[in-house]
């Protein structure tokens, strides 16, 4: 009998072994609101219900049948009650009343994403088309109120979840995350995290769930004026489509190809991080355009639709599944038809959670006399802002809403990411893992303190080995900054001088002797040194025997594209090379600003007529005439010659003078017109070049660096580059990612 209990008890609990319910806890990836990515152990102990369209029946779904969760923004509801009165006001007889509303609504981006939805059923077929129309304007992806569910066996389904939270265990800590702060949570496979770097299980800390703020009015009209500007002027450092070419590969550096007409561009300029979209059903395709902009060419023509312009950080779009990490601008534009009618075509930018930050309107065409050359038909809208672009949208109004839209040149500055708030620093760890949070400490040798930006602020802050991370992005100012103020014991007009050139067209491509490139504003040169400028005012001294040449007028590189190296020429020798009549055509519509006096156009200096020298410093004033330059005709009107085997003495950009020294002495001349310096090679300069610089350090305004890391400090970084070393305030930088080996 005891033997029949026994083997009774031993299948019972065989029976029980094989009928096990799946694991309390599943590995999983969860990422929060604002861009922090966790892994670690999701608790698994509960049956998900899902209420389609928030009513119905319920349905039950057993975490080991999901493949990822994608929540619905859940938002303030305050803002939502907000936006319940403002969909109110819509019905009011008062027009100021209904228009005030409307901004609002706009104001509130996402949050006013369920009441538009309940509105546009509404029997009343007003408020149903207005909440329709505002809601085709926000653009928000389909289904981004609900929770989606996708399913092991590539099912779906989409609703509201009943449940709370979820609790993790990660290796920071055991965190419950409310459903409001999450944006998706992905399962795993078994044995994906090493439970053994996770702590014991403890009671959950509720994570701070951080709203972000509406943006303060912060954007303008760019330009200025009326948008009439000469275009390469006002456009230069900017990238620029004219839809005339895209990049021919998958990744931002890929050759460009002509487009065709009639050719579709949804997805043209992807690599380059611009998608266009236009209303559900209506394709975009390049067409031939009467626009005088940049190109004349192709451009975009809408057949009653808007055009969209979503921006993606450079190579970050999926082909596969239409997914990117996205990205934003500070300033955007594009030509539109002068000729239609004043207030017709309008132009409006938005922030990332869909809130609209402003919108500008056309001026049409005031008249032939009031048009510059060659502009009769083209009319330049753009916007500036001090929150980032997620998505600019050009569109059609009142009279001019049935006619076609033509856009062309649309145009943008550097493209950074937006997924996390841009007051917050980012940091990619080896681990898979994304932190966001304010930089409490930070040292080279022992790496970076972070207080995440989901804990409470009493709590300590996370310390991060440099081991550990693989990329950095610090945080960077919402508003433009400051001018520096004039320290007492300097020249303010060497400052303004310093300011002005900074603003004139791109930097310039710099080559050492080692073989590195990169771009800077080249300042000054003599016997010891030379002067450079890097983005943020900070300089950049090097020894002059570590320079090999100099390009003031580098390839501008395209928007994701990094720019190409500076290389020497087979048969270019050491001296000064001038820019050619038809380069120098191109430099000037290129270059911002007022066109150089004439006297500065060709070289003569400091208002000196062009037949007119200027002695090197300190000579001799009893010595013979020194003969010009061979190659050197400062009178004639034909194009500069090279200028071969001279040597460079010194270099001034503030002053407008380059000093160089031949078989019959030293001369001093305008650099207005030089295109390159060229100095002697050092045969031993490649040993000195560096094997391996750890880090990639990439400004904001596109440069790029390797770089050896010296020292790192909350408010910048110190590095070995260049052939110098720098110290950079973060507010120039992008970001540092570790060098793949």
């Amino acid at each position: 009998m005891r033997l029949t209990c026994h083997c009774l008890l031993a299948l019972l609990c065989a029976v029980a072994c094989a009928e096990e319910p799946a694991p309390a806890q599943r590995p999983a990836r969860v990422t929060l609101i604002g861009g922090t990515q966790l892994q670690g152990l999701l608790s698994a102990d509960r049956t998900l219900m899902l209420r389609p369209d928030g009513n119905g029946a319920p349905r039950k779904f057993e975490f080991s049948t999901i493949k990822k969760i994608a929540f619905g923004r859940r938002v303030d509801p305050n803002q939502e009650n907000q936006a319940l009165v403002a969909l109110g006001d819509l019905q009011s007889p008062k027009f100021e009343l209904r228009e005030k509303a409307l901004a609002q609504l706009r104001a509130l981006g996402q949050a006013a994403v369920r009441p538009l939805r309940k509105a546009s059923a509404s029997p009343d077929a007003e408020v149903s088309s207005r909440a329709k129309e505002l809601l085709a304007e926000m653009a928000l992806p389909a289904g981004t109120a609900d929770d989606q569910i996708t399913l092991a066996d590539g099912g779906s389904a989409a609703g509201e979840l009943a449940q709370n939270s979820f609790v993790l265990r990660s290796r920071w800590g055991v965190f419950r995350l409310p459903l409001a702060a999450l944006t998706s949570v992905e399962l795993l496979q078994p044995g994906a995290i090493d439970e053994a770097r996770l702590p014991a299980a403890a009671a959950p800390v509720d994570i701070v769930l951080k709203t972000n703020p509406a943006p303060a009015s912060a954007a303008e009209r760019w330009p200025p004026q009326d948008g009439r500007l000469p275009p390469p002027k006002a456009l230069s450092g900017l990238t620029v489509l004219t839809i005339d070419n895209a990049p021919s590969g998958q990744q931002p550096g890929s050759p460009r190809r002509p487009v065709k007409a009639g050719e579709r561009i949804e997805d043209a300029y992807a690599p380059l991080g611009v998608l266009l979209r236009a209303a559900p059903g209506v394709a975009i395709e390049a067409v031939e355009t009467k626009l005088a902009g940049l190109s004349s060419g192709l451009g975009l023509q809408l057949k009653k639709s808007d055009l969209n312009v979503q921006f993606a950080i450079p190579g970050s779009f999926s082909r596969q599944d239409g997914s990117w990490r996205a990205g934003g601008v500070m300033i955007v534009g594009g030509a539109v038809d002068a000729r239609a009618a004043e207030g017709t075509i309008g132009l409006a930018v938005y922030d990332a959670d869909g809130r609209q930050l402003a919108e500008v309107l056309s001026h049409g065409m005031p008249g032939e006399e009031a048009l510059p050359p060659g502009r009769n038909f083209a009319e330049y809208l753009g916007v500036r802002s001090a929150v980032p672009i997620a998505r600019a949208r050009f569109f059609r109004r009142g009279s001019g809403k049935e006619q076609d839209l033509i856009i062309d040149d649309v145009f943008f500055d550097r493209i950074a990411a937006v997924d996390h708030p841009v007051d917050q620093s980012g940091v990619w760890l080896a681990s898979g893992e994304h932190l966001c949070g304010q930089i409490t400490d930070a040292s080279a040798e022992k790496g970076v303190s972070l207080r995440p930006a989901f804990l409470n602020e009493k709590t300590a802050a996370v310390p991060l080995s440099m081991d550990d991370i693989e990329r950095f992005e610090p945080a960077r100012p919402v508003a433009p900054v400051a001018p520096a103020s004039v320290p007492a014991d300097k020249d303010a007009s060497t400052t303004d001088k310093k300011d002005k050139l900074l603003s004139l067209g791109t930097p310039h491509g710099v080559l050492l002797q080692n073989g590195e490139s990169f771009r800077a504003f080249f300042l000054k040169l003599d016997d010891k040194e030379a002067l450079f400028m890097l983005p943020g005012k900070t300089e950049l001294r090097l020894p002059r025997q570590t320079l090999l040449k100099i390009d003031f007028a580098p390839e501008t590189p395209e928007s994701g594209e990094l720019p190409p190296p500076v290389e020497l020429g087979k048969d270019e020798k050491p001296g000064v090379d001038f820019t050619r009549r038809d380069q120098n055509r191109d430099r000037k519509e290129a270059a911002p600003g007022p066109p150089l006096p004439r006297e500065e156009e060709g070289l003569g200096v400091r208002g000196q007529g062009a037949a007119e020298k200027k002695e090197a410093p300190n000579a001799d004033p009893k010595a013979e005439p020194k003969k010009k330059p061979q190659g050197l005709d400062l009178q004639s009107t034909q194009e500069l010659q090279p200028m071969p085997n001279v040597e460079i003495q010194a270099a001034d950009m503030f002053e407008g003078e380059l000093t160089v020294k031949d078989e019959n002495g030293p001369w001093t001349f305008g650099i207005a017109q030089v295109k390159t310096l060229v100095f002697p090679k050092d045969p031993k300069a490649q040993n000195a070049r560096p094997k391996f610089r750890a880090w990639i350090l990439t400004l904001r305004n596109g440069s790029r660096f390797e770089v050896a890391l010296i020292a790192l400090t909350p408010e910048a970084v110190t590095a070995d580059m260049a052939g110098g070393v720098v110290t950079l305030p973060y507010r120039v930088i992008d970001s540092l990612e570790r060098k793949k080996k």
